[in-house]
């Protein structure tokens, strides 16, 4: 019986895709302006949204774990052109908290997502008042 598997064949597609990924990135300006990894204790850190205030600032919102165990929201706003954090905010509803979704409009950055308070879920919506 034939194998499917050809190493030379792999091999050389992953090669191709390489080259074309590379002509494409370099084609569209694909040079990296600024970016930003966070890590608050170590455990497992997700975004969960973002939105843009004009071409001001970036709002980024998620779940990071607080060392504990228990996920807490974060708000963190950073300088459009720049990448430096204007601002951040750690909110520990209660339980294990995560964030759905974040709007910004003017100075108020609003939140939706989930608490778990003794097993049981609740939704949890937050107005962040910020310039």
């Amino acid at each position: 019986m034939k194998s499917c598997f050809d190493p030379c064949t792999v091999v050389a597609s992953l090669a191709s895709l390489a080259l074309s990924a590379a002509s494409v990135a370099g084609a569209a300006g694909g040079d990296v302006g600024w970016q930003d990894r966070f890590d608050q204790a170590g455990g497992v850190d997700v975004v969960a949204d973002l939105d843009l205030r004009g071409q001001k600032t970036v709002v980024v919102a998620g779940t990071l774990d607080d060392g504990s165990g228990s996920g807490d929201l974060f708000i963190r706003n950073y300088s459009f052109h720049t990448g430096v954090v204007v601002w951040e905010s750690i909110l520990d509803v209660e339980g294990d908290d995560a964030v759905g979704q974040i709007l910004a409009k003017g100075n108020n950055v609003f939140t939706v997502g989930q608490a778990d308070q003794g097993g049981n879920q609740d939704w949890v919506l937050t107005n962040l008042d910020r310039q």
